[in-house]
């Protein structure tokens, strides 16, 4: 099974935080193809200059460095995102579900509007 992290899952892997189960962070940990999206630190970025997102400073720089697959964001995954079904108002998350489409990929997330597309998703 071939993952993408979701922003959430991103945060709580890099906190080591109880909302991501032993059990999906054996996943990740054992899943020889996990992928990040640039999306999603762009995502993080905004909110911690907002100050709405609170950590390290070097977060960004953290997750980038990681042993993660970066998914670069290509034009096919924005022309799908862009003609979804408006089930999910979040543009990242969108971006999310469009790359997963193309490129068959699991989502790992706790959203739940995430699995009204047609898209495979593990629960964090």
């Amino acid at each position: 099974m071939r993952l993408l992290l979701d922003t959430c899952a991103i945060l709580w892997w890099f906190a080591d935080a109880p909302e991501l189960s032993p059990a999906t962070a054996q996943l990740i940990e054992e899943e020889p193809e996990v992928f990040l999206s640039p999306a999603s630190l762009w995502e993080i970025g905004i909110k911690q200059a907002s100050g709405t997102l609170f950590g390290p400073d070097d977060l960004l720089e953290r997750i980038r460095d990681s042993e993660f697959t970066e998914l670069p964001v290509r034009h096919d995954h924005v022309i799908i995102a862009s003609r979804l079904p408006r089930l999910h108002s979040d543009p990242f998350d969108r971006l999310l579900v469009a790359q997963a489409m193309r490129e068959k990929l699991t989502i790992i997330t706790d959203d739940g509007k995430i699995g009204e597309y047609e898209v495979e998703t593990q629960q964090t």
